[in-house]
């Protein structure tokens, strides 16, 4: 009988003093099983030979009693692997001898990146100091412009190389940017205080506490401007208004240049337009004198209303008028047919009215009643008086009584006719 090649390695191992122990039992570490072992003869194989598998060696065979299989184990869990095994590191070089220290390498030369560098903040610097540059000369001109329009160019001025210098620069390297900003340093200055004087009134006065209003020298400016043309218009000398001090007169005086344009175009125009009697009028009442210089500066006098000056002027225009038609009016009476709300025109056929009953005033021989025409006829016809109506027509109806009267002796008198013993 061959026995299979586990059984028989099993057996082989047990024989060789495995202590009956099979391979398993003796990895696991498991103690010899008790029994006899069975003794192989000659002819049979040691147990390695059996484990090879080589053939039973020629002899008689002994039998063996099959022994009962083993109970089979309880499968296990497989043993883990055993961990790949790690290559040796290599056993490290013997240490080598010191070699020298290196000589020191040279210090970089960073001499020509720095010259770059320099070269570049410089530029960027330079960039910086035009463009500042172009900034002020813009701020410069402009300003220039001003100063110049208010007639102070000469605080713009230039060094011999034509560079800007001097006040107008000073204030410009200072920040100065705006007219409004100019203006401000502007007033401590000579030249400005020269050419602008009501500004430096008005500022003092508004320093006490006054109710002023400081004008800009641009609104000084305009006012200059609107009322030398209407001084133009009216045909005024220009050394009337030529200078800056006497246009800002009336500024001072507290004519707007509205006011100083009605004050000339209603009284000035009116007067110095009228007949030369009317002119000689004025002067005789109001000590004006001669020539248009003299009748403005009346009629620009802030002390006098622009009413009063309206009145002024018809009152020597219905005295210079009435002139004309033989009749004297002083002042008084002038003014009132002044004060009548009549035009040129009405005034004038008043005169001529009062101017056709000349005879009335002048009394003949018996009358006692003195009729003028200052008095008598001014209030006859202009101021409608019923009882200077009625002298004169009584004046009127008498004279041409005496007229009808060719006989008889009696003597018409203002208390009637005498020698009749009739009153009348």
């Amino acid at each position: 009988m061959v026995l299979p090649k586990d059984l028989a390695s099993f057996l082989a191992n047990r024989n060789s003093g495995s202590g009956g122990r099979n391979p398993a039992q003796q990895a696991a570490g498991a103690p010899a099983s008790a029994g006899t072992r069975i003794p192989v003869g000659s002819g049979g194989r040691n147990p390695a030979q059996q484990a090879a598998g080589a053939p039973a060696s020629a002899g008689t065979r002994i039998p063996v009693a099959p022994e009962p299989a083993p109970a089979p184990e309880p499968e296990s869990e497989p043993a883990p692997e055993p961990p790949a095994p790690q290559p040796t590191p290599p056993p490290p070089a013997p240490a080598a001898a010191p070699a020298p220290a290196p000589a020191p390498a040279p210090a970089p030369d960073y001499s020509a990146e720095f010259e770059s560098l320099r070269a570049e903040i410089d530029a960027l610097r330079q960039e910086q100091r035009d463009n500042e540059r172009n900034r002020q000369m813009e701020t410069f001109n402009e300003l220039q412009t001003y100063l110049v329009g208010i007639g102070l160019g000469n605080l713009i001025s230039f060094d011999a190389g034509g560079n800007p210098s001097g006040f107008l620069w000073d204030m410009v390297k200072r920040g100065v940017t705006s007219a409004a900003q100019l203006e401000l340093a502007l007033y401590d200055q000579p030249d400005f205080q020269a050419r602008f004087p009501v500004i430096g009134e008005q500022r003092a006065a508004a320093a006490t506490g006054a109710a002023t209003q400081v004008m800009s020298p641009a609104e000084v400016l305009a006012y200059e401007r609107q009322v030398a043309q209407t001084f133009r218009t009216a045909g005024l000398p220009t050394t009337f208004f030529d200078t800056p001090d006497e246009l800002q007169t009336y500024i001072s005086r507290g004519l707007s240049a509205e006011d100083v344009e009605d004050r000339i175009s209603q009284a000035f125009n009116f007067v110095s337009a009228a007949p030369f009697e009317v002119r000689d009028k004025f002067d005789e009442f109001y000590g004006v004198g001669q020539g248009d210089i003299a009748l403005a500066t009346y009629i620009l006098d802030p002390e006098k209303s622009l009413i009063e000056l309206e009145r002024s002027g018809r009152t020597a225009y219905a005295a210079g008028l009435g002139e004309r038609y033989n009749i004297q009016l002083d002042r008084e009476a002038a003014g009132r047919i002044a004060d009548q709300p009549l035009t040129a025109a009405g005034i004038s056929q008043g005169l001529q009215e009062i101017g056709a009953r000349a005879p009335l005033f002048a009394e003949s021989v018996g009358e006692a009643t003195d009729l003028t025409a200052a008095e008598t006829g001014v209030a006859a016809v202009f101021e409608g008086s019923g009882e200077a109506q009625t002298a004169l027509e009584r004046r009127l109806i008498r004279r041409r009584s005496i007229e009808r009267a060719s006989v008889g002796g009696a003597v018409t008198t203002a208390a009637g006719v005498t020698g009749l013993g009739i009153a009348t």
